[in-house]
């Protein structure tokens, strides 16, 4: 069984995303969430997950500077970004670490592929 962690700021997202994540994958995951990238770096340490999705701007910690944190605190897993406007930021997003950015308007059964192909 794999563990995703799922990282946004709307709690609308997190839960549809989430249905959809599990309803589209061939591999049995659980999928935890949390609300800012702050949560996300102490969820990280803690326990780290398979894969981490998260979003790019959010209150408290956004995904950029989370991304950077994991990385130096030597979480390995991949971590996938999305946002509405994945060009804006992938320079910025590889240089911190993260593995790909998705843009969130992207097709559902596009991410679960992504996200699929990174778990295996």
């Amino acid at each position: 069984m794999y563990k995703l962690l799922m990282v946004d700021d709307s709690t609308f997202l997190l839960k549809s995303a989430k249905e959809f994540i599990l309803d589209g994958l061939d591999s049995e995951v659980t999928i935890d969430t949390v609300c800012n990238g702050r949560e996300a770096c102490d969820y990280v340490q803690k326990t780290p997950p398979d894969l981490v999705l998260m979003d790019i701007c959010m209150p408290v910690m956004g995904g950029l500077e989370a991304v950077k944190e994991m990385r130096s605190g030597n979480y390995k897993g991949p971590i996938i970004l999305w946002s509405t406007d994945p060009d804006s930021y992938m320079l910025q997003a590889e240089k911190n670490g993260a593995t790909l950015v998705l843009d969130k308007l992207e097709d559902q059964d596009r991410i679960c592929d992504v996200i699929q192909e990174y778990l295996i």
